[in-house]
Order: structure tokens, then sequence, then C-alpha cells
């Protein structure tokens, strides 16, 4: 994880398990996304012109990966857990869509 996308931001996960051992799918800080694409880490950047209030969207050239976070759960003061869907296509094409878990906040 690169030191600049620590703090305020969202935490994705396959499973309850993986969120336990912080293993995570995609993380984004708001401007950028960092996913892990075949195990290997692809950063992002925030496409406001694909997003909207319910989907936001960022994109590389190759990848945009939409993320539907739907009704956000509080767990305190700013922070929050999320059942999301993720999008990911490459090109114009839907290569992986999945419910995810996440968290996130500052």
């Amino acid at each position: 994880m690169p030191e600049d996308m620590e703090g305020c931001g969202d935490d994705y996960y396959l499973s309850k398990n993986d969120q336990k051992q912080n293993r995570l799918i995609c993380r984004t800080d708001y401007t950028r996304a960092l996913i892990y694409i075949n195990n290997k880490p692809v950063l992002l950047k925030a496409n406001y012109k694909i997003s909207d209030k319910e989907n936001h969207a960022f994109a590389n050239g190759n990848y945009t990966l939409i993320i539907k976070n739907g009704s956000l759960k509080s767990t305190g003061d700013e922070d929050y857990i999320m059942k999301p869907i993720i999008t990911l296509k490459y090109g114009s094409k839907v290569i992986w869509m999945k419910n995810l878990i996440g968290d996130g906040g500052c």
C-alpha cells in the first residue's frame, strides 16, 4: 500500500476472513483506487465523468473500476461498514463483478 493512500478511505475484502486478516482486494482514498488484479497492484484515478451519487468510478486507460457502496452503516464517529458491489472492466468488457465486504472512514 502506498504511504500516501493511508488514512481516510474505503477498504474492500473478498470475505470476512480476509477482513480479519486485513487482506485487501481494493483500497480507495476517494481520488484513487488501488486494486489487485492477478495479485498485482493496479492504480486507478477517479473518473468523475462516469461517477454519480451511487457509483464511484476509477480508471487508468485499460481498466475501469466501478464501486457501488450501497447504504453505509455507522460504526463510530467517522467509521462505517458497507456491502459494496464492485465491477471491473477491461476496455468496455466486464471481466469481474462481485459482492464484497467493505469498511471505511478516517
